[in-house]
C-alpha cells in the first residue's frame, strides 16, 4: 500500500476510497498509482499504511524533529520530515541481521546465510546495497529466503540485503554483504 503525498500538507478530503489526512493518504498494493503522479503526488511505498506520522500537521512534525534531536532543512516537504523521523526511529529500533555470502553449489550462484531465526527477505543490486528503515514494508522486490539458499544474483549485482520482518511483514532488522559467486 503506497503512501501518497500531497503537494498541500493540509490538503484533507476523500478521492472515491482513498482519503487524504493532512497531505496523505495510502492505497491498496498494486493499485493504479499513474492519476496522482501525474497530478505531482508523491508516491512512497515504503509503508503500507498512514502512519500517526502522516496525521501530525507539519508545525507538529517540525516540533516533534525539534524535539527528537532531528535535523531537517527549513522548505522541506512533509514527506521528507516523516522520512528523517522515520530514519531516526530506524537507527535505534533496528535490530542486526548477519549476512554472509559464499559461493553456491552452481556457477553463477551464492549461498547466503542468516544467523538467527525468523522471517527473512532479500533483494540484491548493483554497487549500493537496497536499504529499508524500521517498520517499513518490503514491496513485491523483496524475495522471501531461509538460510542456506543459493539465490542466483541478476547480472551485474553485487549486493544482498537481508531484512528480518515480523508477523505482519514489516521490517524489523536488516543485514547487508557483498555477493560472491560460484566461477568455476
Amino acid at each position: 500500500m503506497p503512501r501518497l503525498y500531497a503537494d498541500n500538507p493540509e490538503h484533507n478530503m476523500s478521492w472515491g476510497e482513498v482519503d487524504f489526512i493532512n497531505g496523505v493518504a495510502a492505497v491498496a498494493a498494486g493499485a493504479d498509482t499513474s492519476y496522482f503522479t501525474a497530478a505531482s503526488y508523491a508516491v512512497d511505498a515504503s509503508k503500507n499504511a498512514v502512519t500517526l506520522f502522516d496525521t501530525l500537521t507539519v508545525a507538529q512534525l517540525k516540533t516533534l524533529c525539534d524535539y527528537l534531536g532531528v535535523s531537517y532543512a527549513s522548505d522541506v516537504t512533509k514527506q521528507t520530515i516523516v522520512r528523517a523521523i522515520e530514519t531516526s526511529f530506524s537507527a535505534k529500533y533496528l535490530a542486526s541481521v548477519t549476512v554472509a555470502s559464499t559461493a553456491g553449489a552452481a556457477i553463477g550462484d551464492s549461498d547466503i546465510a542468516i544467523t538467527g531465526e525468523g522471517t527473512y527477505k532479500y533483494k540484491t543490486a548493483a554497487t549500493t546495497a537496497p536499504t529499508l528503515l524500521y517498520m517499513d514494508y518490503p514491496d513485491s522486490t523483496w524475495t522471501t529466503i531461509t538460510t542456506g539458499t543459493d539465490i542466483t544474483p541478476a547480472s551485474g549485482h553485487d549486493k544482498i540485503t537481508v531484512v528480518k520482518i515480523d508477523d505482519d511483514g514489516y521490517v524489523i532488522g536488516l543485514g547487508s554483504d557483498d555477493i560472491t559467486v560460484k566461477v568455476s
